[in-house]
């Protein structure tokens, strides 16, 4: 992965410690862990994880049916068919006008779903030596 590749390298010219992948914990003051997410896939991003989490709830249903019909359309879909996704799941919620980050402090995504595995091991790997 170009991403990984490209932090690895920065680290090494700056003298800090390399992991040799993601979600590894290497070095001390600092300590140093990489995660380019979502981990182990060679695309996404962290919407593509929200969105994971609740992909089987009703709302996020009627959100593909929603991104089904735009697709219809011919050419009604934006270039960002993750973000509008994501924007039309939170949309459908109690506030419905917030950020992505926002949404997830609101408890809009269930955190305790295996799509936020490698996340949670992110913050594990951050919290203890």
């Amino acid at each position: 992965m170009a991403a990984l590749q490209s932090v690895k390298d920065a680290l090494h010219v700056n003298g800090f410690a390399v992991p040799t992948d993601g979600l590894e914990r290497v070095g001390a003051n600092p300590a140093i862990v990489l995660l380019i997410n979502p981990h182990g896939i060679p695309r996404g991003r962290f919407e593509d994880v929200c969105a994971e989490s609740v992909r089987d709830t009703p709302v996020m249903r009627c959100v593909e049916e929603y991104i089904a019909c735009l697709k219809g359309l011919g050419g009604g879909i934006p270039a960002k068919e993750w973000k509008t996704q994501i924007h039309a799941y939170i949309a459908a919620q109690e506030q419905p006008h917030v950020s992505l980050g926002v949404a997830a402090r609101y408890g809009y995504f269930p955190f305790d779903h295996a799509a936020f595995n490698t996340t949670r091991r992110l913050f594990e790997l951050l919290g203890g030596p």
